[in-house]
């Protein structure tokens, strides 16, 4: 028979035993939801981070800050500027438009850009929409890694807005661009840009001739606002839009090809020009359809200041954007004088680029027939003596050919000529072949043979050489 003693010692052995048992039960516990932190952290490791969703309650007017560049061309993180990024246009259950934001920073210091405006739901951009497509495809196949990226605009404001048919298949078309690894930057109305008063400042104190300096106000800025928002895009703003690469302060230089444009030859190498650069033109002092521009957040202000200026006043083509025409300036090959403001564009952006870096604030360069000829502040020029042989040949060696200008590396389907409106079942000009072949590879809903049944057409208008 058990003693009284070793009766009571039983229920603390077991309790003892209880008390083991939990502990172990907690520390596996323990262990086991370490393991599982650790497989989840390794896991998110892998997998993307969910994009930023940023509301837009007016896609015409959206835009993005992020650092900006001094006139050195370097980043400045106290100012803001507008920068691009790839997007997934959608639309939530709210039937709100949002855009999906990948906002990693690119690596690349070089972009190629290009412009699609009018979009709206006629759908007659798509010829520019496609062209988009193919120019960054054909980059790509020549060997280019650059950036590629597309500054969309559309002909009236809030057209995501609307929860149609129609806005859905413009939402679908956006998705396109980035399907094909194209970044996209959604103009806002030049009126505006968040930085336009600064830049009305900056315009002012820059020495530039403006004769409507007095109609630096808030009333004249108020009555902009109105006259933008009431009124569709046409061709004069969507043309002084170019102006746009001098704010991408992500990039140092930028390449901009206007959209109907087919590169034929890896331009990459001309990054390494150290002006901007225009070619000549032969009913203009200088050709938009390509241009290098070398990031500036001063350029930006002003050039944007004279564009919002072009709306308040009556085209004059004796003074036009400012001063008279110099006496010596002239087409390409160098024999015809310009003799006041009449030439192509000389109201849109091929005279504001004229205006603001050929005639006052130079660090630019005009390559011609034979010369470069370089521009530096207050109308000094001059002609580099051994030609183009010794600008663009040493930075884009080619065996058997010399003295090229970047109007060799690519083709410009100007005015009736874009493929997208021709009869396209017997092409006979290389150029076009060359397009065909690229947009048939790209397994779009659309090719060479359906595309003429689409209706597609400018939809800002054919170029109109000044607007009054």
């Amino acid at each position: 028979m058990k003693s009284r003693a070793s009766q009571q010692h039983h229920p603390i052995s077991s309790s003892i035993c209880g008390g083991l048992r939990l502990a172990v039960i907690i520390r596996l516990t323990l262990l086991w939801l370490l393991i599982i932190c650790a497989i989840v952290t390794s896991y998110l490791l892998f997998i993307p981070v969910t994009p930023t969703i940023l509301r837009i309650p007016d896609p015409i007017e959206v835009f993005f800050h992020h650092k900006s560049i001094n006139d050195t061309g370097r980043g400045n993180a106290s100012e803001t500027t507008f920068v691009t990024s790839p997007v997934n246009v959608q639309r939530e259950e709210t039937n709100q438009d949002v855009i999906k934001m990948k906002r990693e920073k690119s690596k690349s210091r070089f972009a190629y850009v290009t412009l699609l405006h009018g979009i709206d739901e006629t759908f007659a951009y798509r010829g520019y929409l496609y062209n988009c497509i193919i120019m960054r495809e054909a980059l790509r196949r020549l060997g280019s890694r650059m950036d590629f990226i597309v500054m969309v605009g559309f002909s009236y404001p809030n057209q995501l807005s609307r929860n149609n048919s129609v806005s859905e298949l413009i939402r679908r078309d956006l998705q396109l661009l980035e399907r094909y690894d194209v970044r996209v930057f959604f103009l806002p109305r030049l009126h505006s840009f968040s930085s336009l008063q600064t830049a009305f400042d900056s315009l002012k104190l820059s020495g530039l001739p403006v004769d409507d300096s007095q109609l630096f106000t808030s009333t004249m800025l108020n009555s902009l606002s109105q006259r933008f928002e009431k009124q569709k895009v046409n061709f004069l703003e969507m043309a002084l839009l170019k102006i746009t690469p001098w704010s991408f302060g992500d990039y140092e230089k930028l390449q901009y090809m206007d959209g109907d444009v087919l590169p034929k030859e890896n331009m990459d190498c001309l990054f390494q020009l150290n002006r901007n650069s225009f070619n000549t033109g032969t009913a203009s002092t200088l050709n938009s359809g390509w241009f290098l521009a070398i990031t500036n957040t001063s350029d930006f202000q002003r050039l944007l200041s004279l564009s919002v200026l072009r709306f308040v006043r009556k085209w004059n083509e004796v003074r036009g954007w400012g001063s008279p025409v110099p006496s010596d300036l002239l087409y390409r090959g160098q024999q015809r004088n310009v003799k006041k403001w009449d030439f192509n564009g000389a109201s849109l952006d091929q005279g504001l680029f004229t205006h603001y870096f050929a005639l006052h604030e130079g660090r630019m360069q005009l390559f011609d027939v034979k010369d470069v000829i370089e521009f530096d502040a207050s109308y000094t020029k001059r002609v580099i003596s051994r030609g183009l042989q010794e600008v663009v040949d040493p930075l884009c060696p080619l065996q058997g050919k010399r003295g090229r200008s970047p109007m060799d590396f690519f083709y410009h389907f100007t005015g009736r000529n874009k493929p997208w409106l021709q009869n396209l079942s017997k092409p006979k000009d290389a150029s076009v072949v060359a397009w065909i072949e690229i947009f048939d590879s790209l397994n779009l809903s659309v090719n060479s043979t359906t595309i003429r049944g689409s209706a597609l057409k400018p939809p800002l208008g054919y170029f109109h050489p000044n607007k009054r």
